[in-house]
């Protein structure tokens, strides 16, 4: 049996997602406050959003097989709103790459229950918040990217073979990954 990936473990390298289910993995404390100061954020916002779909976990089966969930921040659906919160360093001016994808994969996981025509990320930082309008993506595409990472998570899992490191685009993800030994052990290139 297949196992239900999420959103967050396709958007980013599949040879990492591969081998935090393989092999114990500890969290570094700079990672752990990340994560910590990220859910700081989301518990002092979650009773004010009156109407919305609050973190709901919705699961949706890709046409290759694959089983993926994903739990999006807030949904509006009398505004057709998902909005996504984020917690950075620096507030950017236009959206991170990554998080456009990740909320158009929201999007497509929860079309079927909520037609989605806008999408947002609100980034904080220690000092201010700003939000940000996300582009919409082509569903197809959309889909062909999961449907991808998806079958190279699943190959990975139950083949003899580790999938593909990733991608130039996806080099800063390595500075981040508790594998970056295994994978790079001359040391990952710098962009």
């Amino acid at each position: 049996e297949q196992p239900c990936l999420t959103v967050t473990e396709l958007l980013g390298c599949a040879r990492q997602t591969v081998l935090k289910k393989q092999l114990d993995w500890y969290e570094t404390p700079a990672s752990a406050y990340a994560k910590f100061r990220g859910s700081m954020f989301h518990k002092a916002i979650e009773g004010s959003n009156g109407g919305a779909i609050v973190e709901e976990r919705f699961t949706v089966m890709l046409p290759s097989g694959v089983m993926i969930s994903g739990q999006p921040d807030l949904i509006y659906p009398d505004q057709h709103l998902l909005l996504d919160f984020k917690t950075t360093r620096y507030i950017p001016k236009e959206p991170y790459a990554h998080h456009i994808l990740q909320l158009n994969a929201y999007r497509y996981l929860v079309w079927e229950t909520y037609e989605i025509w806008n999408l947002e990320v609100a980034y904080f930082d220690m000092s201010s918040c700003r939000r940000l309008p996300v582009p919409l993506m082509d569903m197809g595409k959309v889909e062909s990217f999961l449907v991808q990472q998806g079958s190279a998570v699943t190959e990975g899992l139950t083949g003899s073979q580790l999938p593909e490191r990733t991608g130039e685009d996806g080099l800063w993800q390595c500075g981040y990954c508790p594998f970056t030994a295994e994978c790079w052990p001359q040391g990952a290139p710098q962009k």
